[in-house]
């Protein structure tokens, strides 16, 4: 029972760590907020641009989202809480996020509901000001589609998500945008292999998958690799030459203290060109809780 418990508190910050993974496309703080959370990162890089510009066919801005996460879900009345911290380098300045405060919770078999709230300070590079305040909020609602780990390791699930930003849109004024990932896992005896691909309304696609491999019965190692590419058309971004894609690699890895509590932390950079919208360096660490309330029914998935 002990070693049940101790494989779920992992999952929980498995989970976790799989949206960690994805912060190098948040590494930019100049964007319409002072950080775009962890799990959304569609942090847009604002350059001001010439007087070539005034004509309004551009702003200099990349749109940019990325989500990593598996197909799995919690049992009902089941969830994890976890605080975090985050540090991004990027040629134009440095960010940190703390605290990163997330949740997610069970509310039936095929449902879970999640949270993002980050709170965040950023210094330009070369003197040029700091700016804090709290980020993005994310809100999400992972639903089950297929989940046959117990016989083939096979699991999808589709996650929509709102983006509640902290400041107006530069470009379209709104405060409000959404996100339609896909998630899919296939659980090996020795590894796990997931990924997920979508859309942000915003105006980006992206793609990541990530390999987990546990080195002990507490501790696993995760590599993930994310590419995300602009849809938005912007000739003042393409006279910059700000890129239209990223590519990011993170490694990470969780650990459990105990039944309920576990630490993880990531690494990670773009591997792709290296502009105004890329990450140099990427340091994230954090604790999870993991929780189990009353429920009507026992667990069916095996942990």
């Amino acid at each position: 029972m002990e070693t049940n418990k101790v494989r779920g508190c992992l999952t929980a910050a498995g989970v976790l760590l799989a949206l960690v993974l994805a912060t190098p496309a948040a590494a930019q703080g100049r964007g319409n907020a002072f950080g775009k959370g962890r799990q959304v990162p569609i942090s847009p890089t604002v350059t001001t641009p010439d007087s070539s510009s005034s004509s309004g066919a551009g702003i200099g801005i990349r749109q940019f989202g990325t989500w990593l996460d598996d197909a799995t879900l919690g049992d009902p009345g089941t969830g994890w809480v976890a605080m975090s911290l985050g540090s991004y380098f990027s040629p134009v300045g440095h960010q940190t996020d703390f605290p990163v405060l997330d949740g997610a919770y069970g509310l039936t078999r095929k449902v879970q509901f999640g949270a993002t709230v980050p709170y965040s300070r950023f210094s330009a590079a070369d003197g040029g000001g700091t700016a804090s305040g709290r980020g993005d909020v994310y809100l999400s609602a992972k639903v089950g589609l297929f989940d046959d780990t117990a016989k083939s390791g096979m699991a999808l699930a589709i996650t929509p998500l709102v983006e509640i930003l902290s400041n107006p849109d530069p470009v379209d004024g709104g405060r409000f945008s959404w996100a339609l990932p896909v998630s899919t896992e296939v659980r090996m005896k020795n590894f796990r292999l997931y990924g997920s691909g979508g859309y942000f309304s915003r105006g980006a696609v992206f793609g990541g998958g990530a390999v987990e491999v546990p080195a002990t019965d507490r501790l696993v190692a995760t590599t993930a690799l994310v590419w995300t590419r602009s849809l938005v058309a912007d000739p003042v971004a393409d006279g910059l030459g700000l890129g239209k894609s990223r590519v990011d690699i993170t490694c990470g890895a969780a650990y459990a203290l105990n039944s309920s509590f576990a630490v993880f932390g990531s690494v990670g950079r773009t591997l792709s060109r290296i502009d105004a919208n890329s990450a140099t360096m990427v340091l994230s660490t954090g604790l999870a809780l993991s929780f189990a309330g009353r429920s009507p029914t026992p667990p069916s998935r095996p942990r």
